[in-house]
C-alpha cells in the first residue's frame, strides 16, 4: 500500500475535476484555482492525498 500527501500543485486540478464528476458536484475549476492563488500568497494550504497513485481526496487550510 503506498500512501502519499503533499500540496497541490496546477497539475492536480483536472483529476481532482474528474473526481468531482464521478461524485456529480456541480463545481467547476475556478475554486480549485482559487485555491492555488491562495495557497501561493500563504493564506491557505490544500494538500492531496493519493493511494497506489490514485487520487483519494483533498484537504485545505485557510487562516
Amino acid at each position: 500500500m503506498n500512501i502519499s500527501i503533499r500540496l497541490m500543485n496546477e497539475q492536480d486540478i483536472p483529476t481532482i475535476m474528474e473526481s468531482i464528476q464521478v461524485l456529480d458536484w456541480n463545481r467547476d475549476d475556478s475554486v480549485y484555482r482559487q485555491y492555488l492563488k491562495e495557497q501561493q500568497k500563504g493564506v491557505r494550504e490544500v494538500y492531496v492525498a493519493f493511494h497506489n497513485d490514485l487520487f483519494a481526496g483533498h484537504i485545505n487550510e485557510s487562516d
